[in-house]
């Protein structure tokens, strides 16, 4: 939002995204915001503001009619000159009163606070509109004057039920983020290929998983219409296709992709093309069949920026080895693999090619049943994951291995009966999961009072 509004461009070369994030770890630094989520790099997803600051800015905020959080009044009573107004309370429906001709950002989050005739008056009056944010909204239907928006950069709709937008989409050539995930969309429109502008697109649709090893979310069609998106640096999450990967050629400035309903026939192609982005640093891959085997026999990662890789089909280790570990400079710190089929130990083949890992998980993955986390590997390891994974009968921990892990689920490993050697010598550790594991394993875990064993503020869960 901060670049849609124009508080945050190029500056020595860096992306405005960049400089954004450096303003956020100053201000943090500062102590003028506190996280409360990061990802798995360590960047901020979420933050909080002190109540007593928090009250100094808004009082600042609202004397220069820089912005107004709405929190406790309704809409209808805001000065009609508020550049920047935030409602997260219902809003009364049958007052039309209001008037700001001067807004420029309208963040209208959580059910009932907008309506979709609100939005009709407000594109109306407020035509200069920078940032709209609707997400958790109850509105179903974007009106078609959201075309008349010339100045919008920013349209978020997240976890809204829109259905579709309206043709007049084409009309908002300076739009530079699309967010459109969790809605009902499906498709993307063919209008979406005048916003030559666009830098951001996240349309992930989240579905019920009725397996483990099952999809968690699905993408939208309309890759056809991407190729005159040249600025584009996020698409998430975008359904393959057989032309899919000529779509891409043009766009550079890719950094995150998500492509889901991958077919093998797609692969050879489609990844030849990825893999060459030279600014690539997530890619997350969804076969469409998870049982389908990738061929990607003959691909090799020749981006040097990659930091985050999800696979979620069947890869067998050679295609690993090729894939993975033939980067010219490794940078992967996030691996996440379903349903990859490994003929030795799988941790100490990862901890040989991937020193850099942050976060590691393994889902539904064939391997061999005893597994070592190895000496002296996995140095910055902080998350390790293991699921689903029926044929594992023991765990090691090995002296120096995953010195600075902090979080350990071991979730639906039947076969371990006996609690995983080393783990006393985890001495960052803040969660441990345990869950779905053997019934013998609770009976020496409650015997050897390992609950005990393992002081501190420990977040300790243990289920059969």
């Amino acid at each position: 939002m901060w670049i849609a509004e124009g508080l945050v461009t190029w500056k020595e070369g860096n992306t405005p995204e960049i400089v954004a994030e450096k303003h956020m770890r100053n201000m943090i630094h500062h102590n003028m915001l506190r996280p409360v989520e990061t990802d798995e790099f360590g960047s901020v997803v979420t933050c909080k503001m002190d109540p007593i600051l928090r009250v100094l800015a808004l009082s600042i905020s609202e004397a220069s009619q820089f912005g107004v959080a709405n929190d406790h009044y309704r809409m209808e009573q805001s000065d009609g000159r508020v550049r920047r107004l935030s409602a997260c309370r219902t809003i009364d429906n049958h007052s039309s009163n209001t008037k700001c001709p001067h807004l420029r950002t309208l963040i209208a989050s959580g059910p009932n606070t907008v309506t979709t005739d609100k939005l009709r008056l407000v594109f109306a009056e407020s035509v200069y509109l920078a940032v709209l944010d609707l997400q958790h909204s109850s509105i179903d239907v974007v009106p078609a004057s959201v075309g008349n928006l010339f100045n919008l950069c920013y349209l978020g709709l997240r976890c809204t039920k829109v259905k579709s937008l309206p043709t007049s989409i084409r009309k908002l050539i300076r739009l530079q983020t699309l967010d459109l995930k969790s809605t009902s969309i499906e498709k993307l429109p063919e209008g979406i290929r005048k916003l030559s502008r666009l830098r951001h697109i996240f349309a992930d649709r989240y579905i019920e998983k009725t397996k483990p090893e099952s999809k968690i979310c699905k993408g939208v069609t309309g890759s056809k219409w991407l190729s005159c998106l040249e600025e584009l640096q996020t698409l998430e999450t975008i359904e393959a296709s057989i032309e899919f990967g000529k779509h891409l050629e043009k766009l550079e400035q890719l950094r995150s992709l998500c492509i889901d309903n991958v077919k093998a026939s797609h692969c050879k192609d489609l990844f030849h093309i990825v893999l060459k982005k030279p600014y690539l640093s997530s890619l997350d891959v969804s076969a469409n069949d998870l049982k389908e085997k990738l061929c990607l026999e003959d691909v090799k990662m020749t981006s040097i920026e990659l930091q985050k890789l999800v696979i979620r089909g069947c890869l067998a280790e050679g295609i690993l080895r090729n894939f993975i570990f033939t980067a010219p400079r490794n940078k992967i710190k996030y691996l996440n693999l379903t349903l990859c089929q490994f003929e030795d130990d799988p941790l100490q083949l990862l901890a040989e090619n991937l020193p850099e890992l942050a976060c590691l998980s393994l889902n539904n993955v064939e391997c061999i049943p005893d597994l070592v986390l190895p000496e002296n590997k996995f140095c910055f390891l902080n998350t390790l994951i293991l699921k689903n994974m029926t044929s594992v009968q023991k765990l090691t921990v090995q002296d120096g291995a995953i010195p600075t892990v902090e979080a350990l689920v071991l979730d639906t490993l039947p076969m371990i009966k006996k609690v995983p050697s080393g783990l006393l010598s985890l001495r960052a550790l803040k969660k441990l999961w345990l869950l779905g594991l053997a019934s013998e394993f609770k009976t020496e875990w409650d015997a050897g009072g390992w609950h005990q064993k393992l002081t501190g503020n420990l977040d300790i869960r243990v289920e059969e």
